[in-house]
């Protein structure tokens, strides 16, 4: 994707664009996505048609787990959802520049998988499941260990031990509160876990919102 693109008046940083069935398709085969930058400056066109796209700025193999843990929206675009993910968001912005474009980074100065990526890919494929208590408040069940936590979207809060001592210290959410961000976002079943019910789910209800 470009460096940066043209927004109106102004510029931005370029987008990844991510469609939802290819996406899932990638995260059960543990697949990666080849994300490349370029800057539009060096773009090389013939007859109103892009035969070049000049030099790459960055370029790298990310796990489609990685990027699942930065998408926070989908939005419907025709009969698929996408997400637009900035590159920034993927890799660091202080290491990929045009004029830094002479060669292209060894490693396509990609963000380190932090902590706060991995709680967020547990979220998505551990056994969760919550049940809403009272408004913003839940609890969340983790069915291989049987173990149970109350989780405050409120103010962000969890009673499990890695928020009280590690994540919560840092600043940092528990996988917890990134399973019921994404269940209160719709992007989450709260009975099976997934973002599509397989059949062993308790509830197969299209309108998972109505479960909450």
């Amino acid at each position: 994707m470009a460096y940066r693109t043209a927004d109106q008046e102004t510029s931005r940083r370029g987008r990844i664009q991510v469609r939802r069935y290819a996406h899932e398709w990638l995260l059960e085969r543990d697949g990666e996505y080849v994300i490349l930058v370029y800057d539009p400056e060096s773009l090389v066109w013939e007859n109103d048609c892009l035969v070049d796209v000049g030099q790459w700025l960055a370029r790298r193999l990310i796990p489609a787990s990685t990027v699942d843990a930065v998408i926070e929206t989908w939005t419907k675009d025709g009969l698929d959802d996408v997400a637009r993910i900035p590159w920034s968001r993927l890799m660091d912005p202080e290491r990929v520049a045009p004029e830094q474009s002479t060669t292209v980074l060894a490693d396509g100065g990609m963000i380190s998988q932090s902590s706060t990526i991995e709680r967020a890919r547990r979220a998505r494929y551990e056994p969760l499941t919550a049940i809403r208590t009272e408004p913003a408040r839940f609890k969340v069940r983790n069915l291989r260990s049987d173990t149970t936590y109350c989780v405050d979207l409120r103010d962000a809060t969890c009673e499990c031990g890695d928020y009280q001592y590690r994540a919560g210290p840092a600043g940092e959410s528990c996988k917890h509160i990134h399973f019921v961000r994404q269940v209160s976002a719709g992007t989450l079943c709260p009975s099976c876990g997934y973002p599509t019910c397989r059949p062993s789910c308790p509830d197969r209800s299209e309108n998972r919102s109505d479960q909450l």
